[in-house]
């Protein structure tokens, strides 16, 4: 659950909805399908590839499996959907092995982390914010100005 949070930007609540047909990890383009909802669009999410490695990993023993259910993520051997204090339990183990502290240790992190990651990889506002599927580019400015913060003023170092 971490390293497709990690790696692709969608939100708890659309990882909580995945079936295990939505994430394909072969082929040119990995991604992970998600569904309509509400007023959002179905989409194709690119999947970052340092996650690739695990999540082919995972699926392998997802279909292993006896559960019945088609959920990509489970919380019991019956196949019932991870709930939200599962998953966030499961950032903050995964934020804690990897020597992690922060305030907000949510999934919450892990989105605002692949933000700054394409931002600093030179992608525009428009670009990120349409990855994250942002109604407006306001998140995305206000994340690419703590990067700002973050850099020596005496370096020569400027992002789009």
């Amino acid at each position: 659950m971490v390293a497709l949070l990690a790696a692709s930007g969608i939100t708890s609540a659309e990882l909580k909805r995945l079936k295990r047909l939505d994430l394909e990890v072969g082929g040119i383009r990995p991604d992970v399908a998600i569904a309509k909802s509400g007023p959002r669009l179905a989409r194709k999410v690119p999947i970052d590839a340092f996650a690739l490695e695990v999540l082919t990993v995972y699926l392998a023993k997802r279909d292993e499996m006896k559960c019945t259910g088609e959920w990509l993520f489970v919380a019991t051997a019956a196949g019932k959907p991870v709930k939200d204090d599962t998953l966030g339990q499961c950032v903050r183990d995964a934020l804690a092995e990897v020597d992690v502290a922060a305030a907000d240790m949510s999934p919450r992190l892990l989105r605002n982390t692949y933000c700054r990651r394409h931002l600093r990889a030179g992608k525009t506002n428009e670009q990120v914010s349409s990855l994250l599927r942002l109604s407006s580019h306001r998140t995305t400015v206000r994340i690419r100005q703590t990067i700002e913060a973050m850099c020596d003023p005496h370096e020569n170092l400027s992002l789009p």
